[in-house]
């Protein structure tokens, strides 16, 4: 959500080696004209990490200009110069959030015997039992946890709790909340981390999902509230 517009994100999924690759995509409540995201730098990503303030909801909105400077216009009005903006800032902020919160129960994906791994079109959901454990929820992302990564390149079958990491080892302890519903028919993850993210899994179903509604700002004092 920005100060005079918002951002709709959506993605798709690529088949990769191993886990999915994600595109972006986005755009604004007042143009719903999707574009791709940019791929970024390494010093665009260092600049974007450093801006604590809200978004504008303005992509083309620079962010390197000195207080007072105004941008000079090219030779082609309707091509904006290549420099840091905020569509930067957003795909930047888009994978780290994506990176930091994107879960899947276990089972939802399976590594195939190619080492491929795909969705489960089998997954008929956890019990009540493991929809209520930590343990159960994974990050849906490129392993990082070296077990997860052994996991992937070992030869022969990959139980679906080996070959991704588990939310369950997130630092620091407590980053996640996990409840049952008043129904006790769905469970809900909320993260600490993130204000504005939930993930929701209706017990006993393939049905699961989760969102994103906030600032696209972390909660930088989560470790003095734990």
């Amino acid at each position: 959500m920005g100060v005079e517009d918002d951002y709709l994100i959506c993605y798709a999924l690529i088949p990769a080696e191993d886990v999915p690759m994600k595109k972006f995509y986005y755009c604004t409540f007042k143009n719903y004209a999707l574009r791709q995201m940019p791929d970024l730098t390494e010093a665009y990503k260092q600049q974007a990490s450093e801006i604590t303030t809200r978004f504008k909801g303005d992509p083309s909105l620079p962010l390197d200009l000195k207080e007072g400077e105004e941008e000079e216009e090219g030779p082609d009005k309707s091509e904006l110069k290549e420099r840091f903006r905020e569509v930067h800032r957003l795909a930047h902020t888009i994978q780290v959030i994506d990176h930091d919160v994107a879960v899947i129960p276990k089972g939802a994906y399976l590594m195939e015997a190619s080492h491929k791994i795909s969705k489960n079109t089998a997954f008929e959901g956890l019990s009540f039992d493991a929809a209520g454990e930590m343990r159960n929820y994974f990050h849906f992302r490129a392993p990082e946890s070296p077990f997860a990564r052994a996991a992937i390149k070992r030869e022969g079958l990959v139980s679906p709790a080996e070959f991704l990491d588990p939310i369950s080892t997130d630092q620091p302890e407590g980053i996640w909340s996990l409840a049952y519903d008043v129904s006790l028919t769905t469970v809900n993850l909320r993260s600490f981390y993130w204000p504005g993210y939930v993930f929701f899994h209706e017990i006993g179903t393939h049905h699961y999902g989760g969102v994103y509604f906030g600032y696209g700002l972390p909660n930088r004092d989560l470790a003095f509230m734990l």
